[in-house]
């Protein structure tokens, strides 16, 4: 455990807002952790707040999306011209598909099927999560009561997270040498020093005898691109071989064994997007048990992302085989 990743609620939470963090900075992650490079700290307070605000965080991402103006006006000097009857045609399109795209997310949402849904459950579950018990409660109150940080007036969730990192210094599997915290609401900075722990929490790690290095990063991806700069080549070559390994399943098994190891809403190239589309068109080994429960899973959910690659004359086969009834559109 020489390297300790600790990411607060409204980092988990940024995922699904307009933000710094893409997506795609969760995969790279689940990949960084499950090859060893650094393990994840997650407490009972970090699950239980993103569970509290993950609905009402889609819904004004939703809501914030839908109310992104469209033409309806135009000045009165545009009438007439062949080129504004395309411009009211593109944004009658536009708002149709809108209006569909939010209709996918929001039943995704309440399925909890989002990709940072899946991604997120995932991550929590590789981590290792420290339980808030009674003496790290009463740690917290008193860091609280004396106007210690981190933490805001009147709330001391962040005072909880601070002592279940210091309950995992030096570490139960080993030295931590290098703690990186992920957080850009602040309550681990100062004004003077936004970037960087600030020199309270810093001394008093110290005093406790953490004698490795720490960093506080505003999003993940800083992190990532400071660190682990390779790590998208990395991810990329994984996805990659995986996308291969399902291609060129010889049978059943390895059908089902390839599929585990795959995400739909993973981040697939157009030539990986292309491949899997083949795939389940040309290799028996796949189509012939599309309506098993994992492979029809995976492959309804690649069609409907990837629905526009689809030619018509394919759709009876892969509605067939997959047991896909395609969205409306």
């Amino acid at each position: 455990m020489s390297k300790l990743v600790f990411m607060d609620t409204n980092t988990y939470l940024s995922f699904y807002r307009l933000s710094a963090n893409d997506v795609h900075e969760l995969h790279k992650l689940q990949h960084a952790i499950k090859d060893g490079s650094l393990s994840l700290l997650s407490t009972d307070q970090v699950v239980d707040e993103y569970w509290r605000n993950r609905q009402n965080v889609i819904y004004d991402a939703l809501k914030e999306f839908k109310g992104q103006p469209s033409w309806k006006l135009f000045p009165r000097l545009l009438t007439g011209y062949a080129e504004l009857d395309a411009i009211r045609e593109a944004t009658r399109k536009i708002d149709v598909a809108r209006a569909d795209l939010v209709e996918l997310v929001e039943a995704d949402a309440i399925a909890k099927k989002l990709e940072a849904d899946v991604l997120i459950s995932a991550l929590f579950e590789l981590g290792t999560k420290v339980t808030v018990d009674e003496s790290i409660l009463d740690l917290a109150r008193g860091r609280h009561e004396r106007g210690n940080p981190p933490g805001k007036s009147g709330s001391y969730g962040d005072a909880i997270n601070w002592e279940c990192i210091l309950s995992q210094l030096p570490g139960a599997d080993g030295p931590v040498t290098e703690l990186f915290i992920i957080s850009n609401d602040g309550d681990f900075s100062t004004k003077f020093q936004p970037n960087s722990l600030s020199e309270f929490l810093e001394r008093e790690l110290r005093e406790r005898g953490y004698a490795g290095t720490v960093h506080l990063y505003r999003n993940l991806g800083d992190y990532f691109k400071k660190h682990h700069p390779n790590i998208s080549l990395d991810l990329e070559q994984e996805l990659q071989s995986l996308v291969e390994k399902l291609r060129d399943s010889p049978n059943f098994a390895s059908t089902h064994l390839a599929i585990s190891d795959l995400d739909p809403r993973a981040t697939f190239s157009r030539a990986q997007q292309r491949t899997l589309l083949e795939t389940a068109l040309t290799n028996t080994q796949v189509y012939a048990i599309g309506t098993d429960e994992d492979v029809h899973e995976f492959f309804t959910v690649v069609f409907e992302r990837y629905r526009s690659g689809i030619d018509k004359e394919h759709l009876p086969h892969l509605m067939k085989s997959f047991d896909w009834s395609p969205s409306v559109k």
